[in-house]
């Protein structure tokens, strides 16, 4: 019966801590995976006419 329990725990916690690692990946591989820009990134401007890009 104890190794029943222990066994049982052991599968639970190996259980969660995978599912724990593949939330983790998705949710810092979420905006690249679809290529959408850095948020962190400053908005394009308006006028790109007057914009020096050199």
């Amino acid at each position: 019966m104890r190794r029943f329990v222990v066994s049982t725990l052991a599968l639970l916690i190996s259980l969660s801590a995978i599912s724990a690692i593949l939330l983790r990946r998705a949710n810092e591989t979420s905006g690249a995976t679809i290529g959408l820009p850095d948020p962190a990134l400053d908005p394009r401007p308006n006028n790109t006419f007057a914009v020096n890009v050199a």
